[in-house]
């Protein structure tokens, strides 16, 4: 009976140390794959079969909410966002011509209103600063709006007037504050 050599070598080698340390690194190696596959097997989502039919006729799905009437919108657009977005590449204050309110209608310290007129609700001009009873007010306008307001005072429900100079005031809006010159507007 002939016995192949290579056979013979491999059985000495599994019996010496070195070859059962190898044939146990192998067996670990394969535990370990197994184990992995398993698992990859045992977590992987099964893709489900779906089944779609032909519509007969397409399916109106009714508003879940009513659209806003007119006054609402209008409430929506007076109330103040602390935190509305702004673009960086609209000028915050923009210069306008002061022109007399009324031709030939004089008003105390002649308020002016821009020469534009008025869209914006986020609109904030500074029209007159004057003196009434030894009180410093001005008159500010927000969008359509005019305010008579005294230095301290909160007006148009957002703003609050910090300061009023000769011809300027300062207008805290939220955190934000800015300097106004008569006839100057800013949009918020």
């Amino acid at each position: 009976m002939a016995v192949n050599t290579s056979v013979l070598k491999a059985q000495d080698f599994l019996k010496s140390d070195q070859g059962k340390l190898v044939l146990m690194l192998v067996l670990i190696l394969l535990l370990a794959a197994s184990a992995f596959f398993i698992t990859m097997r045992l977590t992987t989502p099964k893709a489900t079969r779906v089944i779609s039919k032909p519509v007969d006729k397409p399916v109106e799905i009714p508003p879940t909410t009513k659209p806003p009437t007119a006054t609402e919108e209008e409430k929506k657009s007076d109330t103040f966002e602390i935190y509305q977005s702004k673009d960086p590449f609209e000028p915050l204050i923009v210069q306008q011509p002061a022109v007399p309110a009324q031709p030939g209608v004089t008003t105390p310290g002649d308020i002016t209103t821009p020469a534009v007129p008025v869209s914006n609700k986020n609109q904030i001009t500074l029209l007159e600063v004057f003196t009434e009873d030894n009180i410093k007010y001005a008159s500010v306008q927000v969008g359509s709006t005019v305010y008579k307001v005294k230095e301290g005072e909160a007006f148009a429900s957002n703003y609050k007037l910090v300061s009023i100079g000769s011809d300027t005031v300062t207008i805290l809006y939220g955190d934000d504050s800015a300097t106004l010159k008569i006839g100057e507007t800013i949009y918020k």
